[in-house]
């Protein structure tokens, strides 16, 4: 999946257009894999994969990801996770693909980042957005940090 949708983004590319997303599925389920989650495939609980290893309260979460150097994520105006994972992609090419996974949990992110805990507060019924690179990953804010390659 992972090579088709870079071979797509070249030809896409050729033609002058913006690169497609990476489908959010893949994208969960590799996470799920990778760091031995259950991925949840029911939209009603909110929250993408669980962390059976976790303490109790601190095992819902909540994928993001980024293929680019900026990345803008939009959350649900309910918080029903207690943790984000933030992927952060190098795409070399449609047969080499190293990706690195951030851990940062809801508290974290309430108390550094100005905006998002203005939004859920002031906003109520609006969707808040983040910059997770700029706002915490680029300034050290995380709880942990997993480097992989995908083949």
């Amino acid at each position: 999946l992972y090579s088709n949708w870079m071979k797509l983004n070249e030809k896409i590319k050729t033609i002058g257009g913006r690169p497609s997303m990476l489908p959010p599925e893949f994208v969960e389920s590799l996470v799920a894999l990778k760091l031995g989650y259950y991925r949840i495939d029911d939209m009603r609980l909110r929250f993408d994969c669980y962390d059976p290893n976790a303490p109790q309260g601190f095992n819902r979460i909540e994928i993001k990801y980024g293929t680019g150097r900026t990345d803008i994520s939009s959350f649900s105006p309910e918080i029903n996770w207690d943790r984000v994972n933030f992927v952060k992609f190098y795409n070399e090419s449609p047969f080499d693909c190293y990706f690195e996974i951030y851990d940062i949990d809801i508290q974290t992110i309430l108390n550094e980042s100005e905006n998002f805990g203005r939004s859920i507060r002031d906003y109520r019924g609006m969707r808040p957005r983040l910059s997770i690179m700029k706002e915490l990953i680029e300034r050290g804010i995380y709880r942990e940090r997993k480097e992989f390659s995908l083949f």
